[in-house]
């Protein structure tokens, strides 16, 4: 059985997900907050915008970084829970459907529209958002930007890389890096991320 986007969509929305009283919502094995994207994200933007440009290089990577550590605690939680056990892993035949299906479930939340365009596995994949609360967010509040902004999204393509084709978790992190070489937030009609293993 191939990956069906469709069973996942289904399945995710059927899911409780009510906030208990501090905000938090126990789904998938993991905890997932009921916060605005906007506030992290606005943080991230602000602290760039204020740095001398000899520092911008460096506090993204740390951005990315921190979504790298975001992106491995929340999907090693979502990939060994009885959820995915019931919904998604009936669909998982090889580590590439378990890629497929961690992008699917990366939509199904809401979180990012995107699709993998090009695929060698466990060596390069290329995926594409088409929305995403970065870009957007980053267009909303400051307009064009003359770099990529969107470190969440960089940081966990590497992340669902790893965790499908590096060695077992945790041993198998930081296998994968991703560049985002294009993004809406610099006029593209799209933002595209390229995540290829380390040599």
């Amino acid at each position: 059985m191939a990956v069906n986007k469709n069973i996942i969509v289904n399945g995710v929305s059927q899911m409780n997900f009510n906030g208990n009283e501090r905000g938090l919502m126990e789904v998938f094995g993991v905890y997932l907050t009921s916060g605005t994207s906007s506030f992290y994200n606005n943080l991230s933007y602000r602290l760039i915008r204020s740095l001398d440009k000899s520092l911008i290089e460096e506090t993204e990577i740390l951005l990315v970084n921190a979504a790298k550590v975001c992106g491995y605690n929340t999907f090693h939680g979502i990939q060994t829970s009885v959820e995915w056990e019931g919904l998604i892993q009936p669909m998982v035949e090889n580590a590439t459907d378990k890629l497929l299906a961690s992008v699917e479930i990366c939509n199904a939340l809401g979180w990012v529209k995107w699709e993998i365009v090009d695929i060698n596995p466990g060596k390069k994949a290329v995926f594409r958002a088409y929305s995403g609360y970065e870009a957007e967010l980053y267009m909303k509040e400051y307009g064009n930007s003359k770099r990529p902004v969107c470190y969440m999204l960089q940081g966990v393509a590497s992340t669902l890389n790893d965790l499908s084709f590096g060695d077992t978790y945790p041993s198998g992190i930081y296998t994968f890096d991703t560049v985002e070489t294009k993004c809406r937030a610099k006029g593209d009609s799209y933002c595209e991320f390229v995540t290829t293993r380390n040599e």
